[in-house]
Formats: C-alpha cells, structure tokens, sequence
C-alpha cells in the first residue's frame, strides 16, 4: 500500500521507525492492514513529550466512503481525560493505602446487577486474594458468622428504610478464624432519590 501513500510521509514514517519510534510503527501496520482490508478500523491512544509537558492523543482512521484504498485518519486530543484517569487512579490507591493502615474495608453494591464491588483490604480482612474485584451478595454472606446473618439482614433493611445504619457483627476467615467487625451501611441515591445501591464498610 506504501505506492498510495505521499513519498514524504513514507520517508517520515520509515525514518521515525529505523529510530525505534513505536507510535509511528503502529499507526503504520493499522493503516496497512485497513488497506489491505484486514481490519474496518483502527485506533489506539500515543502520548506527545512537548516542552510544555506530555499530552495524549487518540489516533483513529477508517476508510473513507468504505473505499478501503483511501484512509480517513484523525488525531483527538485527549489530554484532560487521560488527566482524569490518573487522578482517580491515584484516588483509588490512597484509599487502598488508607484502608489497608486502618484495617478498614468496603463493599458496594449495584442493586440493578446485584454485584458488589470489594476493596482490596476487605479481601485481606476475609482472607481471599486482593485480585478479586467484585462479590454476590451470597458471596458477602458466607464470611459473616452463621449467628450474626438474620442481624444482617435486619441491618441492611434498617439502612434501605432509614438511608444507614451502623451495627457489630462477626465474620469466619477463610483459615478459620474469627473477626469482629463494625459495619456501616449507607443507600446512595440518584438524582430522582431513587435507591441505586448501597456501601458497606
């Protein structure tokens, strides 16, 4: 396909790849394998180091008028987005860090799935890999001590009718052995108030 291609761009291209640039290499084989029809598009994410810092852009192309011979390409500059990402992700780890040195863990759950989503040190605190990222309400359920389940139940009831509640309850690790744990429950709410899920630390 390089016949179809500008010489200059061709040269460019070939010269930024013999220095080893892997984002040109890329958007080249991604353009060649739209030309050759391998693919109906083509995108991926590449940073830029600028004298005023790094700014992300994504790269997109795709035929034009599904003429795969001609190659409509775009560059979107996503910089505030990629900034967003890194500051929840530096959020995420703070909290991690925090409720490790605290010994405190969370477990939210999307009442329209009925998944909760489970904080690394709650993992540590049942004693399950901290690579598990979500657990069934009948997942949570097994690690609370078979005398304290109808407490539970009652609890999360009260927080469903009252918005949070707050209540002692025990817990089996997976060795065995037994914790004492404080809950705390809360509903979130949508912007109509309406019940959309519920946390539990």
């Amino acid at each position: 396909w390089s016949s179809d291609v500008c010489s200059s761009d061709l040269d460019y291209c070939n010269k930024a790849i013999a220095c080893g640039d892997k984002t040109v290499a890329k958007a080249k084989q991604g353009m060649g394998d739209l030309m050759e029809k391998k693919l109906s598009h083509f995108q991926f994410e590449y940073p830029c180091e600028t004298s005023d810092g790094i700014f992300w852009f994504l790269f997109k192309a795709m035929p034009f008028d599904n003429d795969s011979s001609k190659i409509v390409v775009s560059h979107q500059d996503i910089t505030s987005i990629k900034n967003a990402e890194e500051l929840i992700l530096k959020s995420e780890q703070n909290l991690n860090n925090a409720q490790r040195i605290a010994h405190i863990g969370s477990w939210e759950m999307d009442l329209a799935t009925q998944i909760g989503v489970i904080s690394e040190e709650l993992c540590r605190l049942f004693g399950i890999p901290v690579s598990t990222k979500t657990q069934t309400f009948d997942e949570f359920m097994k690690f609370v001590h078979p005398e304290d389940r109808e407490l539970m139940n009652t609890k999360i009831g009260e927080a469903f009718a009252t918005g949070k509640t707050e209540f002692e309850y025990r817990i089996i690790k997976t060795d065995g052995s037994i914790r004492i744990m404080l809950g705390m429950a809360e509903v979130t709410y949508d912007e109509n108030h309406k019940q959309i899920g519920r946390a539990h630390v």
